[in-house]
């Protein structure tokens, strides 16, 4: 087993009915093949906490002791009018039932920017329920400057102390997301996706010699998107960067685990 959990993000149908139990199992498994303790599942379906599915979901969780394998994060529709009340309480009470962190997919959720003075008020509820944020910032378009998630990291990342986790490190704008999080302290960056951009010959390991020299070790985290990216591919594939960009043992055990770990761990302690 590789030390330390992996961002694992999943689709919906690990909590569709009837096969919760068994949808668990095959995760596991997957897992399993990887060498992979941990992973944090993110449920793709903003009404999940709301429904049987979801219920069963943490029942089946809470009794096979699962929690030693998993760590949830959760999307929250925040952007109906006269509704963001509602919102958060649900989000309040998704913590009530283990949920650590909140997801925001601007592509699937299809925020704009006026509603980010509703993604604020999201984001000091994570504060207040010591919840950590992940906020989707992918982007493979070289020639668009629009990255949204990046634009949302940015305006919420003075507001709150709360972890901000920018998933794919903002793709083609990973130099943009590391200066971001050059002034943001709390700004982490996840390395789930980005590999898919070596195709378009994006030297992957130049770039993130550059921004470890920026930020340090302790700001990165390895991620695999899976099932969009197999998790033992990308495993191998982030070894034998590191192993060109000559990182310390220590640099690589920060990256595969410990960074995340210390999230996770910090996250629900209130």
């Amino acid at each position: 087993m590789h030390p330390g959990p992996r961002w694992l993000p999943t689709e919906r149908r690990l909590h569709e009915l009837p096969h919760v139990k068994e949808n668990f199992e095959l995760q596991i498994q997957a897992m399993d093949r990887a060498g992979v303790d941990m992973a944090v599942c993110l449920l793709m379906d903003e009404d999940w906490f709301r429904t049987e599915a979801g219920n069963k979901l943490f029942e089946i969780y809470r009794t096979y002791d699962w929690d030693q394998r998993f760590v949830f994060c959760a999307m929250f529709d925040i952007f109906r009018i006269f509704e963001t009340e509602k919102a958060l309480d649900d989000v309040a009470a998704a913590a009530k039932l283990g949920v650590r962190g909140i997801k925001i997919h601007p592509d699937i959720q299809r925020v704009n920017k006026r509603d980010f003075p509703r993604l604020a008020a999201l984001a000091q509820k994570a504060e207040e329920l010591n919840m950590f944020l992940i906020v989707h910032a992918y982007s493979n378009q070289h020639m668009e400057y629009d990255n949204i998630g990046l634009e949302i990291v940015s305006s919420i990342a003075s507001l709150v102390k709360t972890p901000i986790i920018v998933a794919h490190a903002g793709g083609v704008d990973f130099s943009r997301a590391v200066f971001l999080a050059k002034h943001h302290e709390n700004i982490m960056l996840d390395l789930s996706y980005i590999l898919e951009l070596e195709p378009l010959n994006f030297k992957i390991g130049g770039l993130l010699k550059w921004g470890i020299d920026q930020l340090g070790a302790g700001r990165f985290l390895f991620g695999s998107d899976h099932p969009s990216c197999d998790t033992l591919q990308y495993i191998n594939r982030y070894m034998e960067i590191f192993q060109e960009i000559r990182l310390t043992s220590e640099e690589i055990s920060m990256i595969f685990g410990e960074n995340a770990l210390k999230i996770i761990n910090e996250a629900g302690e209130i």
